[in-house]
């Protein structure tokens, strides 16, 4: 018997049912049938040998590839081309498959040999089509070449800013933002920018990554990151819509892992987690509303290996995040603020600006002092301008408006709809937060506020109530303090100037929250409005829920009010202007609240201090709901029997 029939023989007995059935079926040609098949058998596990050999070259061919990309993209002046992502990904894909087939092998105990009924192996004709694609690839990286990457633009560093102050200030921040990254302590991983709407973050996070393409390549190999992954969690809105913050756990998960593997060239079979582990990625992340949870999001916690910088609206965010720094956006001072402007002008209408005389820009600098100093809000000025800015009226039309309606400044809007964005946020808290925020509206324009004076105002308007409505009045106060704390970490409130005792309101946010109460479902009406047509009528008055007249030059009071404000829940009249006699004192005649306390039933706070009048009339028995009443520094001796 020839070697070959003892061989044969020999497997006879191991032959699966489907290949028996096979030879069976094939009549005279079973013997060269299973000649095809042993000679398959044979060369099985020589091919296995190829497998392994051949993956280990691409392996090599990868590590060479994404060191040569490393290199060449850290600057930020090129990335890799298209052919080079689609090698990458399929590769990985390759890499994928073949751990499937041989756990496929393990999991049966070691390959059997599995016959297609025409003298092949199933495993056989699978791992020929493994070892094609290995050849496919390998040629595919000859055919690539050096030709790898692809001149990028560099990022912008933002918005225009053309003042020798301005940039001294944005780079000293942009080297402090990138000593942290250098800087090798524990905990060093996660740098926080936050600060309001509009005031530059996002210019700042940019300008991280602009840093990196102006350095030298002599700088890179001392760099702790390999690779730069830009994210921004900004959803931008369609045609005639506002932009908004991807919230969703989920939809933040897939926006930063996209943009991972995108940036490292990996497949979605890749499990993220440890692709990542053995990089040196420096992470940019734009726009992030509430504190990210690293293990939703399918990536390690930062470390040393994974860095991570991110800009918020909030300073809680950065301390739930564990930030080891964070780095306020503040505001540009007023030179710095005028010389933006004029930068912007001269840019956009150089020939009209140039031609408007002293006066004029005497008026353009009071109404860029308006902006309080926010980039966003003096670049949403100036992009707003009408063609006609040589006329003095033209800039006392736009501060009035900026006073009475800033809404209406062309270019404001969208300013306040993003500044809104942190307004929604409060709306989600279980304190009334957003309502202690639009309240502070009703205090003069960049005056200071005390804070025992506002949270007393909140007491009575029942906003630090808890649910049953049985608090202690200390209780009730830790609580507004804590409201007053998470409003300046929200970048919505400030701390006074000098004066610990006092917080101050941002004027641009100040104008949000008058934009969001001139409507007729949550209606404040305040001293800045008197003179406004919409306020002149008695119906704006009934419509009216809080009144400020604080610090108004008015001595009596408006003759809307006579008619009577049903749904009014707060009315202030604290005020200290100087008359033409001076007298400290708001000359308001007692007689004229005698009539009006009839018809204010919804009425919770009453403020009446630094008033001239003598006595509270009778009728403020009828004032069933009130719940603080403030009166020092009044002429009032003594207090109706009512009270």
């Amino acid at each position: 018997m020839d070697p070959i029939t003892c061989i044969l023989t020999f497997f006879w007995n191991a032959l699966s049912p489907s290949a028996e059935a096979a030879v069976r079926d094939a009549g005279d040609g079973g013997l060269s049938f299973l000649r095809s098949w042993l000679g398959n058998l044979l060369c099985f596990r020589k091919n296995m040998v190829a497998l392994g050999k051949g993956m280990a070259e691409l392996s090599s061919m990868r590590s060479r590839l994404e060191n040569d990309l490393s290199r060449r993209e850290l600057l930020g002046t090129e990335r890799r081309t298209a052919s080079v992502v689609h090698w990458l990904v399929t590769e990985e894909k390759l890499r994928f498959d073949i751990r499937q087939f041989e756990s496929t092998g393990s999991a049966q105990g070691g390959w059997i040999p599995q016959c297609c009924g025409c003298g092949c192996l199933c495993s056989s004709c699978e791992l020929g089509d493994l070892l094609r694609q290995i050849e496919y690839l390998k040629s595919r990286r000859r055919e690539l070449g050096e030709e790898l990457v692809c001149p990028v633009e560099p990022p912008a560093v933002g918005k225009p800013r053309s003042t020798s102050v301005d940039r001294a200030t944005f780079a000293s921040r942009v080297e402090q933002i990138m000593d942290y990254l250098k800087n090798e302590p524990a905990g060093s991983n996660i740098v926080g920018i936050y600060g309001m709407c509009g005031v530059g973050k996002t210019e700042l996070l940019t300008a991280v990554h602009s840093q990196l393409c102006r350095w030298s390549k002599e700088d890179a190999p001392r760099l702790p990151f390999q690779k730069v992954i830009h994210v921004d969690l900004k959803k931008r809105g369609q045609l005639g819509e506002p932009d908004s913050l991807i919230t969703d756990q989920e939809e933040i998960k897939l926006a930063i892992q996209t943009e991972i593997r995108n940036r490292l060239g990996l497949s979605q079979e890749v499990d993220l987690s440890l692709a990542i582990r053995d990089k040196r990625c420096l992470l940019l992340i734009d726009h992030v509303g509430d504190a990210l949870d690293w293990t939703k999001i399918g990536i390690p916690e930062p470390n040393p290996g994974l860095k991570v910088v991110f800009a918020t609206v909030s300073k809680s965010v950065c301390d739930a995040m564990k930030a080891w720094k964070s780095v306020k956006v503040e505001y540009l001072d007023k030179d710095a603020s005028w010389e933006l402007f004029c930068g912007l002008m001269t840019k956009t209408k150089a020939e009209t600006w140039n031609e408007c005389s002293p006066q004029v820009k005497k008026c353009a600098r009071r109404v860029v002092s308006k902006c309080g100093g926010v980039p966003g809000a003096i670049i949403a000025v100036a992009r707003g301008l009408m063609s006609d800015i040589t006329a003095r009226d033209a800039w006392d039309r736009i501060e009035q408006k900026l006073r009475h309606s800033p809404h209406e400044v062309r270019g404001m809007l969208d300013l306040f709809t993003t500044l809104k964005r942190s307004f929604d946020r409060l709306q989600r808290t279980p304190l009334n937060m957003a309502d202690c925020l639009l309240y502070c509206s009703l205090f003069p324009e960049s005056g200071g506020i005390n804070k025992e004076q506002l949270i007393n105002y909140w007491i009575g308007e029942g906003f630090l109530d808890e649910m049953d409505g049985a608090s202690k009045i200390d209780r009730v106060r830790i609580r507004g303090s804590d409201v007053i704390g998470e409003l300046q970490q929200a970048c919505l409130l400030e701390t006074g100037v000098g004066n610990q005792r006092e917080v101050k309101l941002h004027n641009v946010v100040r104008h949000m929250a008058l934009w969001l109460t001139h409507d007729d479902a949550n209606k404040f009406l305040t001293s800045t409005r008197l003179d406004l047509s919409d306020v002149s009528t008695s119906v704006s008055w009934k419509k009216a829920m809080r009144i400020s007249l604080m610090d108004s030059d008015n001595k009596e009071l408006p003759h809307g009010m006579s008619e009577g404000c049903p749904q009014l829940r707060t009315l202030l009249l604290n005020n200290h202007a100087v008359d033409s006699y001076g007298d400290t004192r708001c000359a308001i005649n007692s007689c004229a609240f005698d009539d009006l306390f009839k018809f204010l039933p919804a009425l919770r706070v009453l403020d009446l201090s630094g008033t001239d009048i003598t006595s509270l009339p009778g009728s403020v028995r009828s004032l069933v709901g009130l719940k603080y009443l403030n009166m020092p520094h009044t002429n009032i001796a003594s207090l109706p029997m009512e009270l």
